[in-house]
């Protein structure tokens, strides 16, 4: 289970995202950006037991006039899912090729996300019997 609200220095409806991606299998981010203030967003991609990526990214304000989900008087159900409606989820391979495609990335970045993923991907050749998917 991750703690993705602490992660985001409590980015308004961080507890949201995080149940959501526990709720779908989360074993580790693999990229996290965010702004944490009385308005900002939180960028996440995360790997999920079933080898897929969670890729969300959602902004968020500090009344009515300008959050969306305030505006709307969304509860905690329905933006989880409307989160989980306009999230991308990724094969790892569609995941690694959306990486290498955007240049908004750093090659730090890059390589920080695929050397994540090149350890998962050890750890699951190693340790099948233990690496529950």
């Amino acid at each position: 289970m991750l703690i993705i609200e602490e992660l985001v220095e409590g980015a308004r409806y961080s507890s949201i995202l995080e149940s959501l991606i526990n709720d779908l299998g989360c074993i580790k981010v693999l990229r996290l950006n965010y702004e944490s203030d009385y308005s900002g967003y939180v960028d996440i991609d995360v790997l999920l037991k079933n080898k897929k990526v969670f890729s969300y990214k959602y902004y968020y304000g500090s009344c009515s006039g300008c959050d969306d989900w305030e505006g709307r008087g969304l509860e905690h159900n329905q933006i989880m899912a409307e989160m989980y409606k306009k999230a991308t989820i990724f094969s790892i391979k569609e995941y690694k090729a959306w990486i290498r495609m955007n240049n908004h990335f750093s090659l730090m970045t890059k390589l920080d996300i695929f050397n994540k993923i090149k350890c998962l991907d050890i750890k699951m050749e190693i340790d099948k019997d233990l690496f529950i998917l």
